[in-house]
């Protein structure tokens, strides 16, 4: 009996946490947690690179910032190799190994600090996990070949549509991209595939249009992806691909979060303003004083009750 009351004791304390996720993705434009090897262009927002910035053309400067005002565009874990650099608005850069950049530009008057204590691994264990968590969420939504376009269509209540997207079915077909998200808020895309390739793929009617869906409230979940090649492809919405090494791509509208990044393009804002990844379920138990307090009152409760019974 005393082993039964202590097993339902056990059970009825046992509750599930509802808490979500940190996800860097909602503060940088571009995460690159290794090397990132940016041959040109630009990035609006943020950067984070958690190893070395190593650009292959020191003629090209590199553009952080364009929508910041003030602050920090440029975060640099490892080395900075010979390359031009240019702080816009004012922004500041930190790195935490050897600056060999070429030249500086700092527009509006932003510095360059040297911090050696600098590190990735909380952002990367952030990362890791809401990959996970986002792909542990149930599909709600369809994708499907209509009209030749790949449709991602949801027709639920719900305010987050969830999509499984199969990359080796829809992608080589080099069909574009359309969606139809019914009342979502926000899109969550689970993209199965471990090597993959975009071709010419364009985001069209509900991606991207005069009426196109909040990018804001996109992302795209490449949760077991070792490496991805973009090809021509202009990507809208947050990509996080922490296991990925990623070239290609036309350009990026949102925050991106990658392994690391080989190429020359632009990175675009708005970042990621879509739901937290939400925390797996977990169980805590009383420990075993606290079962012995609730069995005695639980008890004496019984007691109590049998001597007030009525004859």
């Amino acid at each position: 009996m005393r082993h039964g009351i202590m097993k339902s004791l056990v059970c009825a304390a046992t509750f599930f946490s509802a808490s979500v996720l940190a996800l860097p993705l909602d503060t940088y434009n571009l995460i690159v947690l290794e090397d990132l090897e940016y041959l040109s262009g630009h990035v609006q927002g943020k950067t984070l690179v958690g190893g070395n910035l190593n650009p292959s053309n020191s003629n090209h400067s590199l553009g952080f910032g364009s929508r910041l005002s003030g602050g920090t565009s440029l975060e640099v874990v490892g080395n900075i190799g010979n390359v031009g650099i240019t702080l816009e608005n004012g922004t500041n850069l930190i790195y935490g190994g050897t600056n060999n950049a070429a030249h500086i530009n700092r527009n509006g008057g932003g510095e360059v600090y040297y911090d050696p204590s600098m590190s990735i691994k909380a952002v990367a264990d952030e990362l890791f996990a809401a990959t996970s968590s986002y792909n542990s969420l149930s599909a709600n939504g369809t994708v499907g070949v209509v009209s030749s376009k790949v449709l991602f269509e949801y027709s639920g209540v719900d305010d987050t549509a969830v999509f499984d997207f199969d990359s080796g079915l829809y992608l080589n077909s080099n069909l574009d991209l359309n969606l139809d998200a019914g009342n979502a808020e926000n899109i969550v895309i689970n993209v199965s595939g471990k090597n993959i390739e975009f071709g010419n793929q364009k985001p069209l009617d509900g991606f991207n249009n005069g009426n196109h869906f909040d990018w804001s409230k996109i992302i795209w979940n490449f949760f077991e992806a070792e490496t991805i090649d973009f090809g021509n492809a202009q990507m809208v919405g947050a990509v996080l691909a922490p296991f990925a090494s990623v070239s290609g791509g036309s350009q990026f509208d949102g925050s991106v979060a990658v392994k690391t990044f080989q190429g020359s393009q632009q990175f675009h804002t708005p970042v990621y303003r879509g739901p937290q990844p939400p925390k797996p379920p977990t169980t805590q138990i009383p420990n075993p004083s606290s079962l012995i307090l609730i069995a005695l009152g639980l008890l004496a409760l019984r007691t109590n009750q049998r001597t007030l019974r009525p004859a």
